[in-house]
């Protein structure tokens, strides 16, 4: 490679950041707390498209269909008092287009997670403090569905199955599987104490041998 197969893009905020998908790049900024963009560099004809998102971002995920990317932000330095710029978010960048639509959260989120079936593409968001899983139609953001959770959440994690288990924050243990496409729960609890009152038989050794 030489320097005249290299070739200069311009950006008008600074990117740390790459997420790449088919045939396109997602340039974006965690480490500034007054950095909005996001850009979508196409690979193939090198066009440039720049989203401008609510508050900085901290975490961005791509669909597996590259239709939307979901950008977790975070209150920017110095809001001022600003009601969206202190707060968290979530926003939603339309890859077809230069749209984003910004939602703001009653809390910090603290875990996302995306899923698509034959026609819709949608983020399930766990928010802090909060017994609700939140259901974001990302074509429709702006109604999201609240699906009551039996405990604070803690993580969401895809399955093999197509499901996703949910942790939460429960002394004795408790996780719930959740089905994406019915949006129905499935929780299990107090597993930590199975066996706790079972006498367990000490193995043997040459001590314990000699004192019976």
């Amino acid at each position: 490679m030489n320097s005249s197969s290299l070739q200069e893009i311009d950006l008008e905020e600074p990117s740390n950041k790459t997420l790449m998908g088919d045939g396109f790049a997602l340039l974006y900024n965690d480490a500034s707390g007054v950095v909005h963009d996001v850009y979508k560099l196409d690979l193939y004809t090198r066009e440039l498209t720049e989203y401008v998102v609510s508050n900085p971002v901290s975490e961005l995920m791509v669909t597996e269909s590259g239709n939307f990317a979901v950008a977790v932000v975070r209150p920017e330095n110095n809001s001022g008092g600003d009601y969206q710029d202190s707060r968290y978010g979530i926003s939603i960048l339309d890859l077809s287009s230069d749209q984003s639509i910004s939602l703001v959260a009653q809390s910090q989120p603290i875990g996302m997670a995306l899923v698509e079936d034959e026609g819709n593409s949608f983020a399930l968001a766990l928010l802090a403090g909060s017994n609700t899983l939140l259901q974001v139609n990302l074509a429709n953001p702006n109604s999201p569905v609240e699906v009551d959770l039996p405990a604070p959440p803690v993580s969401i994690a895809a399955m093999p199955d197509g499901n996703f288990v949910i942790t939460h924050n429960q002394s004795l243990g408790m996780v719930s599987i959740l089905d994406p496409s019915t949006l129905e729960l499935q929780t299990m609890s107090n597993f930590a104490v199975t066996n706790l009152f079972e006498q367990k038989e000490l193995p043997r050794t040459e001590g314990n041998e000699e004192a019976e």
